[in-house]
């Protein structure tokens, strides 16, 4: 018997699905998702590598995570307004 839910059990849509909509609401570490969908954080390793990848998924910030309490944890989002501009100016305006 399985002991360890998963999401895809639980709740509609893929990995990749749930993570967005979890980190679209609000900045938040990967094991803070992982503990509301249910699932160990190892299973959104590739999904997260793949919304990085695509440009949807950055870290907002460094931070502490209010479950494990470390204190340089990375707090994720797909909002794209909250995303950081890394592109640099070529000249002046």
């Amino acid at each position: 018997m399985d002991n360890h839910p998963t999401p895809l059990k639980q709740n509609k849509g893929s990995l990749k699905d749930l993570l967005f909509k979890e980190l679209l609401e609000q900045p938040q570490t990967i094991l803070e998702v992982a503990t509301k969908l249910q699932t160990h954080p190892n299973y959104l390793t590739y999904p997260k590598r793949d919304l990085e990848k695509k440009g949807l998924l950055q870290v907002y910030k460094i931070g502490r995570c209010s479950i494990s309490g470390f204190p340089r944890s990375q707090l994720c989002t797909t909002n794209k307004a909250l995303f950081k501009n890394y592109q640099l100016k070529l000249f002046d305006d």
